[in-house]
């Protein structure tokens, strides 16, 4: 018999197997200890989650702390931009936080919420106003429910709701496929972050490391939804449902709310169409409530004098501001501010 040919014991078999479980067990307790925000920084572990959360569980993600700042920083799941603020709120800071999606969120240096912080410290010198925009990606109400529940702890002094509907088809897809993503054998799997985070990494390296469904919604997928009147009538439901909750948790934890109005370009005055209408409606009923209040956007557009073409406030298929646009809804939100809410 060949010297060089090899043969199994397999009497070893069950210490083998006993290795490689402490090996994996090992891997995974340090994983849970060291994968963190803290340890590896926000944009390694904001890059590769430990889970597949969609954005319906923040956990111990989205803020963390350095130094003496609070950090709140983007995730694969949660496309904020990164902010800070101080840990301890100083003595004449006055906070407020801004919830909605792509279209409020902006860019950089262009969204209404960046201009509405200098507008307010400039009409204002006496207050530190910051304004922090947790508005993101593709996040309808239901998301933006659970987002405010993780960082309404950070002391805001007001919140503003910028909800318009065209989101809860996402939140609705995300929620299917993280439900369709934990059944069977899978739900096991992927208790494990160990697991989770080398499949994360490994699809990365093959360039496949995207953080939506499997198929992902075309531009088509999306404007067939929202043209179907059930989904309409189910969406506004939904949003309903999920302001109701915001305004409690708000006057539990006594803060002023500001709901806005939705808008858009369109051909009648009133720049808002026909189911754009019908949510401003769901959202006005709210102000009826103590320090709940209503702020019309279409209406602040429609108003505003210093521009006559106001196409040129809109973009991107009619829903999202240029920075004409941002700047015009800030200065009015900035007067409503200042006259109905942060009074003398």
């Amino acid at each position: 018999m060949d010297r060089n040919s090899f043969t199994f014991d397999s009497k070893k078999l069950p210490y083998v197997v006993v290795w490689g479980l402490l090996f994996f067990v090992a891997i995974e307790i340090a994983i849970r200890l060291l994968w963190s925000p803290s340890v590896i920084g926000e944009r390694l572990y904001g890059s590769f989650l430990p889970n597949y959360n969609y954005g319906y569980d923040f956990g111990s993600q989205l803020v963390t702390s350095r130094e003496n700042k609070l950090v709140f920083y983007r995730t694969q799941y949660c496309g904020i931009r990164e902010q800070y603020l101080e840990i301890n709120k100083r003595e004449k800071e006055c906070r407020i936080f801004v919830f909605g999606n792509a279209a409020t969120r902006g860019s950089k240096d262009n969204n209404f919420p960046a201009f509405l912080e200098d507008l307010i410290n400039s009409s204002v010198p006496e207050k530190i106003c910051t304004v922090t925009n947790f508005s993101a990606f593709g996040y309808g109400s239901t998301r933006l429910l659970l987002m405010l529940e993780k960082v309404i702890p950070h002391r805001p002094d007001l919140m503003i709701l910028d909800i318009d509907g065209r989101d809860e088809y996402t939140d609705e897809l995300y929620h299917d496929c993280r439900d369709r993503l934990y059944t069977g054998l899978n739900k096991l799997l992927f208790m494990s972050r160990s697991i989770v985070i080398l499949k994360k990494i490994y699809a990365d390296k093959i360039g496949n490391n995207s953080s939506g469904p499997g198929n992902n919604p075309t531009v088509s997928d999306f404007e067939e939804a929202v043209k179907n009147n059930d989904n309409r009538k189910k969406w506004n439901h939904v949003i309903d449902g999920n302001i109701s909750e915001m305004v409690e948790i708000a006057v539990r934890h006594k803060i002023p709310v500001l709901i806005m109005g939705s808008a858009q370009k369109n051909r009648n005055n009133r720049y808002e169409n026909k189911w754009m209408a019908s949510i401003n409606q769901v959202k006005k009923k709210y102000s009826l409530e103590d320090d709940v209040f209503y702020f019309d956007t279409a209406e602040t557009i429609s108003d505003d004098l210093s521009i006559k073409d106001k196409g040129l406030l809109f973009e991107h298929g009619a829903s999202c501001f240029t920075r004409q646009g941002h700047k015009v809804i800030a200065k009015g939100l900035a007067e409503y501010i200042l006259i109905h809410i942060f009074k003398p």
